[in-house]
């Protein structure tokens, strides 16, 4: 049984803007968030019928939170889906699993506050500059405890100054909080070291694949470096020629 395995932003589908996405119209489907009708994306018709002919059973692994991916109308259906950077596993729509724990949980909450009290400090400082659109926590669904914090700057160049001006080393060195950062455009994520889409794949084997089918081949798709160890696990993976993974041949799977 084959099992096609795939992240969904600039991986299977591209982002519907204004400008050329680069595909004709003819050969893409497009699809709408069901309650925002004038936003939505392209996905090469290629890709799905790809997806019709090749996967037995589709699982949807991404950064993004269930109920951002249930908005969704895409066209073509999944049984699985892993969100919020492995965070949570769905079967059918439903929660079935989570990888965040009491003390992973915890790290997280203590991680956001003390972000919020640097960025009361810095504030008092003349030469604080915003760069920050937004500094959130993410809950997962299964526990309603914190998940991740995710952090969009508003412009990627501006990381390395988000790092220093946050002081982000310490959060990275300290091992109280144990925690890791993801890096993918202008999104930084701060997320426990037990929390990853590789980790949540592996429970998936275990737990439920497995037990569905005793050879079962996985095919990947990812275009970020987090999706790298996952796509280390499949039998066969692909990525977009303009995707991270490929803008630095020397980080190759």
């Amino acid at each position: 049984m084959n099992y096609f395995i795939t992240d969904l932003d600039h991986c299977i589908i591209f982002p519907k803007k204004l400008k050329d996405t680069g595909f004709p119209e003819a050969h893409t489907e497009i699809y709408t968030r069901q309650n925002e009708p004038y936003r939505g994306a392209v996905m090469p018709n290629v890709l799905i019928d790809m997806i019709d002919r090749v996967a037995d059973k589709n699982v949807i692994i991404t950064a993004r939170p269930f109920v951002d991916v249930d908005k969704l109308s895409m066209p073509f259906n999944y049984e699985y889906a892993i969100c919020s950077h492995g965070a949570d596993i769905y079967q059918n729509g439903t929660i079935i699993h989570s990888l965040v724990s009491e003390t992973g949980a915890a790290s997280v909450a203590a991680a956001y506050t003390y972000l919020l009290e640097v960025e009361k400090i810095q504030k008092a400082n003349k030469e604080f500059s915003v760069l920050a659109d937004e500094i959130g926590v993410v809950n997962s669904e299964f526990t309603g405890t914190p998940a991740y914090i995710g952090i969009k700057l508003k412009d990627e160049s501006d990381a390395e100054d988000f790092y220093k001006q946050y002081n982000l080393d310490f959060l990275m060195s300290d091992s109280s909080f144990n925690l890791k950062l993801l890096e993918n455009g202008r999104t930084l994520t701060l997320i426990p070291t037990t929390v990853s889409k590789e980790h949540a794949l592996s429970y998936m084997l275990e737990n439920v694949i497995n037990k569905e089918c005793k050879t079962p081949f996985l095919i990947g798709a990812g275009d970020s470096h987090s999706d790298m160890p996952f796509m280390r696990m499949c039998h066969w993976c692909m990525t977009p020629s303009t995707s991270q993974i490929m803008q630095q041949p020397t980080a190759k799977i």
